[in-house]
């Protein structure tokens, strides 16, 4: 079977519920962290982990990402509502957090997080090709995409109508991130070459996927290499496989 080419970096997706790992449906997986790494794709070594707890329900599970963090590099997304939510993030061991526009409980939670680390995103989720809204801070695509450029910071787009479907991008949601500087990575339905061959186009930096990686497609990349302050003393690439599954008793997970 061919294996697509990209030059996107490719972030596998891994989410997270109740202190275990479940499927882009919710529904746990049989397998344990170490056997879905290995599953993703060969030589990755990092993870976008998507915390359901923290973005439902304000209940980020940092054990989890404590855990995680030690042995792969963790981008974050687990709904911060304000800056001192991203701060506990990074000090668990996340290399980078995305604050969701709708889940910041103010309008300046986005800078005022900056100001404290540059390793934040700015996040845009979309259903039914609407931005999902923000009630304390209504804005449009474009105020949002002018804000991250303002802070230079990543944009992540995410279609929630598609996350978990492989079934193909919707491009004019992908179109409200095209030529992002200083990069953008896209959520929601990616499947096969030809999509991340539109992102590409649109000037995309990364692709997150998990659906496809779960259902056996293989895709080759770029690995993401995190903030360049956060990789600038590894001296080895860090194995997933060596995660340990076993349940921390004192803390309940996994």
């Amino acid at each position: 079977m061919r294996v697509p080419t990209t030059s996107l970096e490719i972030l596998p997706v891994i989410h997270a519920r109740d202190g275990a790992l479940v499927g882009p449906d919710a529904e746990p997986l049989e397998e344990d962290l170490r056997q879905v790494a290995r599953r993703f794709s060969r030589n990755r070594d990092a993870v976008y982990l998507v915390d359901l707890d923290g973005l439902k329900r304000n209940r980020p599970q940092v054990g989890l990402m404590q855990r995680l963090s030690d042995r792969v590099h963790t981008w974050a997304d687990a709904g911060p509502r304000n800056a001192e939510d991203s701060m506990d993030l990074l000090m668990a061991g996340a290399e980078q957090v995305t604050v969701r526009y709708h889940t910041a409980e103010a309008r300046d939670v986005v800078r005022e997080t900056v100001r404290i680390s540059e390793q934040v995103a700015l996040g845009m989720e979309f259903r039914d090709q609407e931005l999902v809204q923000n009630r304390a801070w209504p804005a449009t695509p474009p105020e949002l995409v002018d804000l991250a450029e303002d802070l230079q910071i990543p944009l992540v787009v995410v279609d929630h109508s598609r996350a978990g479907t492989a079934s193909g991008i919707d491009r004019s949601v992908a179109w409200h991130a095209r030529q992002h500087e200083p990069g953008a990575y896209f959520a929601g339905g990616i499947a096969s070459q030809r999509d991340l061959d539109v992102l590409e186009d649109l000037g995309y930096q990364g692709a997150l996927i998990s659906t496809a990686l779960l259902e056996g497609e293989s895709f080759e990349g770029q690995d993401w290499q995190g903030p360049p302050r956060a990789r600038e003393d590894d001296e080895e690439p860090i194995d997933p496989s060596g995660f340990d599954p076993t349940p921390d008793p004192r803390e309940g997970i996994l």
